[in-house]
């Protein structure tokens, strides 16, 4: 919650900034519509959206509609709406397709006519200076800012219910609020036991059908994994992620759960999200990314105490935030 609030901050600030030139003196009011995708719709958007415009309105002239959607229905929503020529002014990338967006021209240029310079002072500085923003650049371009999260993450991260761990006996540390390092290999066997503790359960599933992000430390480049960087730190060579032996092993293990039972046979269609269907007791684990404070996140969104695992390197990750043509 306090990632999500972050960005909202950082996306209002954004067009304070750049459309204060914008407000009027005889009363007009420009609507304009923020759109983000959430793991678990809020009760309560309608109350911060209020909140919000009391002091927008008068000060900048600005009226801020919040178009808050479920994470696994986002990337399809505003590709629709942009499609469509509906009004979004200042969205997250986060699932949507950065480079994709800009390929089909819905993005906007930052700095054509200096317009982060002369109405986003401070912006830049807050995100941690050019060398965390310039990651955002296309083409040498920049068409959206990354928002003030942590900007690292673990990559083959798990996130486990802690209750089948203690059923099976695993050797849980005290108190279990960090990130436990292990290998995929002994990852596997825990999935195994659990599987056989909880036979009616579904094991383990991906964070969203067909989302394989939080596994590898990949460079995607653009829209499809076809072209990457595999080493994106230390290694410029571009390379087809399908022929690479990381993916071989990767749908090695996965069709190996597969096989074993560990996932359901509706794991690519249903798009119910895995927060949700841990904390309603259908599933055990699912994949997620490690960070400072997951291990909280998680156990918040799945109403029960989560433990998370990690099995792969620490890697470099961006959230944006665009200010489209709809």
């Amino acid at each position: 919650m306090k990632k999500r609030i972050l960005a909202l901050i950082l996306a209002v600030a954004l067009v304070a900034f750049m459309l204060s030139a914008c407000g009027s003196g005889d009363g007009d009011v420009d609507n304009l519509v923020l759109a983000m995708m959430t793991w678990v719709l809020p009760q309560d958007v309608s109350v911060v959206q209020d909140a919000l415009n009391e002091v927008l309105g008068p000060k900048y002239g600005i009226n801020i509609e919040l178009l808050v959607m479920d994470a696994a229905a986002y990337q399809q929503n505003t590709g629709l709406m942009l499609a469509s020529g509906e009004q979004i002014d200042v969205m997250s990338s986060l699932f949507a397709g950065y480079v994709n967006m800009q390929n089909q021209g819905y993005l906007l240029d930052l700095e054509e006519d200096n317009l982060l310079a002369e109405h986003g002072t401070g912006i830049v500085e807050a995100l941690g200076g050019w060398d965390i923003v310039n990651g955002a650049r296309i083409g040498g371009v920049l068409y959206g800012l990354p928002t003030n999260v942590d900007h690292a993450a673990g990559r083959g991260a798990f996130a486990v219910g802690t209750q089948y761990l203690e059923a099976i006996n695993y050797p849980l540390p005290n108190p279990n609020n960090q990130i436990i390092k292990i290998t995929i290999d002994e990852f596997d066997s825990i999935l195994a036991q659990i599987h056989v503790a909880f036979p009616d359960l579904e094991t383990i599933r991906p964070l969203m059908p067909g989302n394989i992000g939080h596994y590898f430390a990949i460079d995607n480049l653009g829209p499809d994994p076809f072209g990457v960087l595999m080493n994106p730190a230390n290694d410029l060579t571009v390379t087809n992620f399908f022929a690479s032996p990381e993916w071989r092993a990767f749908t090695d293990m996965t069709r190996s759960w597969n096989e074993r039972g560990f996932i359901s046979g509706d794991a690519e269609t249903d798009d119910t999200p895995v927060t949700a269907l841990v904390s309603s007791g259908r599933l055990m684990a699912y994949f997620t990314g490690g960070k400072p404070g997951i291990v909280t996140q998680e156990s918040g969104l799945c109403a029960q105490p989560m433990t998370i695992f990690q099995t792969g390197p620490i890697s470099w990750r961006q959230t944006l935030l665009h200010v489209s043509h709809g």
